[in-house]
């Protein structure tokens, strides 16, 4: 079977074009930036401000850059629930590990706790 150089050099060429267009249209692996906050940041931003009885500022609301802000500062002050205090409570006792009080005042940070343990 003979070798066909043509075939071989257009093949090539367009898969180059394929990425090329790929990347132009934000297909690869840069997504393009978001301006706003998606649905998920937004409901969970609300949450927080109400566990905090605080109003949610409207840049949150409009901004992604400044709803990620404020859930990345927020999210530590929500308090754990009860459950995940006494689910944390019966692994501490078992273990005979104590829980830090850091961890005690947050819902993340307890989450966190239980995560590690609860898995070993």
């Amino acid at each position: 079977m003979a070798f066909n150089r043509t075939t071989n050099r257009n093949a090539g060429r367009s898969n180059d074009n394929n990425r090329s267009q790929t990347r132009a249209s934000g297909q690869g692996t840069n997504p393009p930036q978001r301006s706003t906050p998606t649905d998920k940041m937004l409901s969970y931003a609300r949450k927080i401000a109400e566990e905090l009885g605080e109003d949610l500022p409207q840049e949150v609301e409009k901004s992604f850059d400044a709803c990620r802000a404020f859930i990345d500062a927020n999210a530590d002050s929500i308090p754990p629930t009860e459950k995940q205090l006494a689910f944390a409570e019966r692994l501490a006792d078992s273990s005979g590990e104590d829980i830090p009080a850091d961890v005690l005042a947050s819902k993340r940070k307890l989450s966190a706790w239980l995560d590690e343990r609860a898995g070993s």
